[in-house]
């Protein structure tokens, strides 16, 4: 009798383990198909990125290239603006010329007229450092200026 004990014993572990296989894989084929489903979302989510890292790529040299044409377009006032001022400060001084002229041909009559049109242009070049002084405090770099450290 103690032949089929151990005859159904040994069935029965074998039962037992074979069902616990049976678990352990179907277990393991989910599993697997869940990486799948993973894997294939990752590949998904990184082409996604790859397309928004091209287009952020190329967003930003539009930026940059905007900053470049407003640099350019903000020197290019300036300049105009300090050659305009230039061009004033040459024609209120034009008839200082000629009392300098006078002056080196030992006139005094042009003296007067000199010192008067120097004061002039002193207190005028003081208006307008003053003038410029007040404007370079008030700029503050844009956002985007300032995103790219593209400010002095």
């Amino acid at each position: 009798m103690s032949m089929p004990v151990l005859q159904v014993g040994l069935l029965a572990a074998g039962v037992f383990f074979l069902t616990g296989g049976a678990v352990l894989a179907l277990i393991a084929s989910r599993i697997a198909a869940s990486g799948r489903a993973a894997q294939a979302e990752a590949d998904i989510r990184l082409a996604a990125s790859q397309e928004l890292a091209v287009e952020v790529k190329r967003l930003a040299d539009k930026v940059e290239q905007s900053l470049a044409a407003r640099d350019a377009a903000v020197e290019n006032a300036f300049l105009r603006h300090n050659e305009a001022c230039m061009a004033s400060a040459q024609a209120a001084h034009g008839a200082c010329g000629a009392g300098q002229a006078d002056e080196a041909a030992g006139n005094s009559a042009g003296a007067p007229h000199h010192s008067a049109d120097l004061a002039a242009s002193m207190s005028d070049h003081d208006d307008h450092k003053k003038h410029h002084a007040a404007n370079d405090e008030d700029i503050r770099p844009s956002f985007f200026a300032r995103l790219f450290r593209r400010y002095p």
